[in-house]
């Protein structure tokens, strides 16, 4: 959870220093070549030449990585930049940063495991049967390795295929136990 603090802190006080806004042209693109796992796949960002607010003409590589080509060269697009540093831009309406999801993950996964475990706590002192502890606990313990595997899951697919996958397991587990009630 404090590791997740820590991110979004970062990725707050990066955001931050972009406080100029203007619109700038796509004057070409800067590539590089993908990881092991997009081996001979490149990646593209836009190079924007911009105008800063006190007229110094400037040129920033936006924070935009993908694998197509998304404006044209010549095209006007928004952006911010960071008056310290003009070689990177910041171009508007390209969606949170990679520092800002990484964050939010371990923010909200530091919390789930805290707050599991703080209820696996507070149940070791209000249960007394060991034999009754012994089922919940086992339940918590399912429920904390079930929230480390949709935490890896969903750093490594993308939150839209977790929530779609998880959702579809969740509709299969419903329809099972209305399935169950209903046998005689």
């Amino acid at each position: 959870m404090l590791i997740g603090g820590g991110i979004l802190y970062s990725a707050h006080q990066e955001e931050a220093g972009y406080t100029g806004t203007t619109t700038g042209t796509v004057v070409g693109y800067e590539s590089r070549m993908g990881d092991a796992d997009d081996s001979f796949r490149y990646f593209y960002a836009p190079i924007v030449r911009y105008k800063t607010t006190k007229g110094s003409l400037c040129t920033g590589i936006g924070n935009v990585w993908t694998s197509n080509r998304p404006f044209e060269v010549g095209e006007q697009i928004d952006i911010r930049y960071n008056p310290t540093q003009t070689d990177v831009v910041n171009v508007e309406g390209y969606g949170v940063s990679v520092s800002y999801k990484l964050g939010i993950a371990f923010f909200l996964f530091g919390s789930a495991v805290s707050v599991l475990l703080l209820i696996f706590l507070i149940l070791t002192k209000l249960i007394r049967d060991p034999d009754k502890r012994e089922q919940i606990m086992g339940k918590l313990v399912a429920a904390i390795i079930a929230l480390l595997i949709a935490g890896v899951w969903c750093m490594l697919a993308g939150i839209k295929i977790t929530l779609a996958v998880f959702g579809l397991l969740g509709l299969y587990a419903l329809f099972q136990h209305y399935k169950k009630r209903r046998e005689p």
